[in-house]
């Protein structure tokens, strides 16, 4: 088995004037993957907020300067901003659409609203859940709706795989070991029961136990975003990895105002904003006040993008490092 090497990323909260993200910070993330010798990168959900209104980030993203084969699930943001549909988004998660199998009936994209596919690549396969279900008061299964950041109102059990998706995977799964390929599944939702997780999570790790009593060692990993914490521990044989932020270090439903104070007078704590017209043509940089941000009152960021580099070698075991973060101008709680 040849070593795989990539680097993850996860909620890199691309919205202008809500998060400080900017296009430079994902160029930065690409420049780690170069030096580290990543092969591809993948990002775990969340990564942006609004992707009709970010033409820079879909290109910088997509057409990246090291042409890297990028792949990407949903996070429960995808959707936030006005006409971000599905079939906007979906052909937005990857720049290797071809190379992609879709939960769909003959496997291609169509029209966008099934989120979820699977990829092969360097003797892997790479599945890309969508977490975005919940259940409606009839007992159906939703995915989140356009223009929204999570689910509707009336629903429960958010973060979900659904049923139709859960048989999906599995499928998907066992058709793996028959070819010998071993498995990493990646979710913005997480399936440990280890930190929180989805509600599906007790379903999903019984399929990775079935698939490998099937054939040992064919799901070796499974990788989620979303809380914007970092964790790792093995269940089952099963290597999970709950990815930080990448720039939203500390986010708390109250405003706290960690970035309000200012020195004579003057803004004190600030990023390099990057101006951007409707067309992604940059205007400009300048200087601005982390407090001016919407979610600035609630939200503690690092200096520079959190990722984390992934590497399974001979044995087959993934190991997981993660870059040093340091919070903007040292202040945390």
């Amino acid at each position: 088995m040849q070593e795989l090497r990539f680097l993850l990323f996860a909620d890199f909260h691309y919205k202008k004037k809500m998060y400080p993200a900017t296009v430079s910070d994902l160029n930065y993330v690409f420049g780690a993957a170069r030096e580290l010798g990543a092969q591809f990168v993948i990002h775990a959900g969340d990564f942006c907020n609004n992707y009709g209104g970010s033409p820079e980030l879909v290109k910088a993203y997509l057409d990246n300067a090291d042409g890297f084969a990028v792949f990407g699930c949903y996070g429960n943001h995808e959707l936030e901003s006005k006409d971000n549909s599905m079939q906007t988004v979906t052909p937005l998660l990857s720049n290797r659409q071809s190379d992609l199998v879709y939960g769909t009936p003959d496997g291609r994209i169509g029209d966008g609203s099934i989120g979820y596919y699977y990829t092969d690549i360097f003797g892997y396969r790479f599945v890309f859940l969508d977490t975005n279900y919940s259940v409606t008061p009839d007992g159906e299964y939703e995915h989140n709706r356009t223009a929204s950041w999570g689910k509707p109102k009336e629903n429960v059990r958010a973060d979900s795989l659904g049923d139709v998706q859960l048989e999906w995977l599995k499928k998907v799964l066992l058709d793996a070991a028959s070819l010998g390929l071993s498995c990493i599944t990646v979710s913005h939702a997480s399936f440990s029961g280890m930190w929180k997780s989805s509600p599906d999570a007790d379903a999903v790790r019984d399929i990775f136990r079935t698939v490998n009593e099937a054939k040992p060692g064919t799901v070796i990993m499974a990788i989620n975003g979303h809380y914007h914490t970092c964790n790792e521990a093995t269940v089952d044989g099963v290597v999970y990895f709950d990815c930080p932020a990448a720039l939203n270090g500390i986010w708390k439903p109250e405003k706290f105002y960690p970035y309000a104070e200012a020195d004579e007078g003057k803004p004190k704590y600030t990023f390099e904003y990057e101006d951007y017209d409707g067309e992604g043509t940059l205007l400009g940089t300048y200087p601005m006040p982390y407090f001016k941000l919407s979610m600035g009152a609630q939200s503690l960021f690092y200096e520079k993008p959190a990722y984390a580099l992934i590497v399974i070698g001979s044995d087959g075991v993934p190991k997981v490092t993660v870059s040093e973060v340091n919070f903007a101008y040292g202040i945390t709680l």
